[in-house]
């Protein structure tokens, strides 16, 4: 092994002088990018509180957590338009719900003849639907535990940019209708570059003259059914039930979609993006995507933190040369709420780092209302179960195993729910005590 190492450090040292690291590039401002970007709204760090075009992480997903390489990271809101696009229009707006408070991470579908985007609410409330063709379009806010709405005949045909808000009431998922069909529909004009707002802020639409009164909503189709979770749990690494969850507006959970909305706009402000929803006994569970963590539970930053394999280091340092001929250990974690008020027993077969993996993608994709609006028991709990994985990669080949009391090294850390959950920055976000 010595001499492999010698014979590395001559082969990469002999390699200086035509390598170079290249630098990550600073966000551009939206609408002066190169156009194959997504949109940032960026929450932590020097750019907190605005919003960017940044090209650098082009064709990332929705929720995807990105960073400007200069300490600012955020949430990938939109994806932008392709480059060299002409006539395209951009919609935005605020969402908000009947208190006035911006509601986060609610689903924006855009949806005209032959163009569709689906975006997310950033961590205040704020959309960006960009790259569309100049014309009418629906727009649909859904949300979990709110009455989704729905406005028709939107269209954009004055500019390249309007605004549209919303006002989201506490209720039922089904769709309420705003706006005309049969033809009519209500104009957002733009002029002298400043955004007219529809009014839909205050439940309102102004319709053209002699229009005819909205039609009844249609008759939604239930939402399909969500996946059940096991009744007793895979085996975890540690599991531990939070401290009580208040909404954001400081009142106490009242109905079990108030508990999902407080867990879902916390792991939508720390840049989890995908989750996955499955039905338990008298409640529900909520699975985060698998992430790479640091050995004392801190999330690392993307592109290594939903990446399957430990990031390089820096090139040309100690680390450097061992991970180019030694055995290397990469730590991750899944997060996996349970809601009930039932006792949980787990069983004693760990899950295989495949099938974890996979929860949030085949779980459901929201929570049905009629778990949603299900009032909670008294004596519901929250319970936080951690599967923290630890990958050893030899010669290419990775292999998980689930890092418990059994399988921990002598110079390993077993932490606990509290340190995972202030690693990935939700202990803060879901205003747990200290």
């Amino acid at each position: 092994m010595k001499n492999l190492r010698i014979l590395g450090l001559v082969i990469v040292c002999g390699l200086c002088a035509c390598m170079q690291r290249q630098p990550i590039p600073a966000p551009t401002p939206s609408g002066v990018g190169s156009g194959t970007s997504t949109i940032c709204s960026f929450n932590k760090g020097p750019a907190a509180g605005t919003t960017h075009d940044y090209a650098p992480m082009a064709g990332y997903p929705v929720g995807y957590t990105c960073q400007d390489g200069q300490g600012s990271t955020g949430v990938i809101i939109a994806r932008a338009a392709p480059s060299g696009s002409t006539g395209l229009c951009t919609l935005t707006g605020t969402v908000q719900d009947v208190t006035g408070a911006v509601i986060p991470s609610i689903d924006v579908y855009v949806e005209g003849p032959s163009v569709a985007r689906h975006v997310k609410t950033n961590n205040v409330g704020q959309y960006i639907a960009p790259g569309l063709t100049c014309g009418t379009y629906s727009i649909k806010f859904i949300a979990s535990g709110f009455q989704a709405k729905r406005f028709d005949g939107v269209a954009i045909d004055a500019g390249r940019a309007a605004s549209l808000n919303a006002t989201l009431q506490v209720g039922t998922s089904t769709v309420a209708t705003s706006g005309a069909s049969g033809g009519h529909h209500t104009v957002l004009q733009v002029e002298t570059g400043n955004l007219a707002t529809s009014g839909a802020s205050g439940g309102h639409q102004k319709h053209p003259k002699g229009s005819r009164k909205p039609t009844p909503p249609p008759e939604q189709t239930p939402p399909p059914a969500i996946p059940a979770f096991p009744t007793n749990p895979p085996k975890t690494s540690t599991r531990d039930v939070l401290p009580t969850l208040v909404m954001a507006n400081g009142q106490a959970t009242k109905t079990l979609g108030d508990i999902n909305q407080v867990l879902s706009n916390a792991l939508a402000q720390v840049g989890y993006g995908t989750t996955g929803y499955y039905s338990y006994p008298d409640g529900f569970a909520l699975a985060t995507r698998m992430e790479q963590i640091f050995p004392d539970g801190k999330s690392m930053l993307p592109p290594a933190r939903f990446s399957v394999s430990p990031p390089m280091p820096k090139t040309f340092t100690l680390q450097y040369f061992e991970h180019l001929f030694v055995p290397q250990k990469g730590y991750f974690r899944i997060v996996v709420f349970i809601v009930t008020d039932q006792t949980i027993v787990e069983s004693e077969t760990p899950p295989t780092e495949a099938v974890a993996s996979n929860w949030p993608d085949a779980g459901g994709d929201a929570l049905p209302s009629v778990v949603a609006n299900t009032p909670q028991p008294n004596s519901v709990k929250v319970t936080a179960f951690v599967y923290e994985f630890k990958n050893s990669t030899a010669e290419g080949v990775s292999n998980f195993s689930l890092l418990d009391q059994n399988t921990i090294g002598p110079n390993e850390q077993l932490l606990n729910v509290k340190e995972h959950l202030q690693g990935a920055g939700l202990w803060e976000a879901l205003r747990l005590p200290q």
